[in-house]
């Protein structure tokens, strides 16, 4: 039905639970490139940037196809904050984000030969709660794959939702695709019975 630019299990494993049929392919991109080249926008643009940069990149080699790309960006105070590299860098941004609300922006952005025929963008509002400082070691230590593998150093879905004392908006937008829009969109072009 269509192709993911993206090489993430979480949006592979969104889309097939939803019953779609899909192929995944990783864009050729860079991610420090194209975060360096896009330095400077507000973070609702950079996340819609960063997935039409993925989908149009992979739309440039499968013509005729309708291709999806889905970028998140993580945002506190207008700073964008990335997976950590290590887990001292998951701590520090732990404790960064303690106590303080920050936001989700996931955009997803559809080529067709190059061409974007759709883009949709949501954002959610977490608060994290003041978890104490042995909470956060033990969270590191139980769940160290986990936060080197997500900005902020969370996963909602798995023990991440401990860290968190209230969450607005859409699920499926804070697991990095917002689900139910983008299935409005394939109903609407007739690609999903409606």
């Amino acid at each position: 039905m269509f192709i993911l630019a993206s090489s993430s299990p979480t949006r592979q494993a969104l889309l097939r639970n939803a019953g779609l049929t899909f192929t995944s392919v990783t864009p050729d991109l860079e991610e420090t490139v194209l975060h360096a080249k896009y330095v400077g926008l507000p973070p609702n643009r950079l996340a819609l940037m960063l997935a039409a940069e993925k989908s149009k990149t992979v739309s440039a080699v499968y013509k005729d196809q309708l291709i999806v790309g889905a970028d998140q960006i993580l945002h506190l105070d207008q700073r964008t904050i990335h997976k950590p590299k290590t887990v001292d860098e998951a701590r520090t941004m732990l404790q960064i984000l303690r106590g303080k609300t920050h936001y989700l922006t996931t955009a997803v952005s559809c080529h067709v030969n190059q061409n974007q025929i759709w883009h949709y963008q949501d954002q959610t509002i977490m608060t994290m709660r003041k978890f104490s400082d042995a909470f956060l070691e033990n969270y590191l230590l139980r769940n160290v794959s986990n936060t080197l593998a997500s900005a902020g150093a969370y996963q909602l879905e798995a023990e991440g939702i401990q860290i968190f004392e209230k969450i607005e908006g859409d699920y499926f937008t804070i697991l990095g695709f917002p689900l139910l829009a983008f299935l409005n969109f394939l109903r609407n072009r007739k690609l999903l019975e409606s």
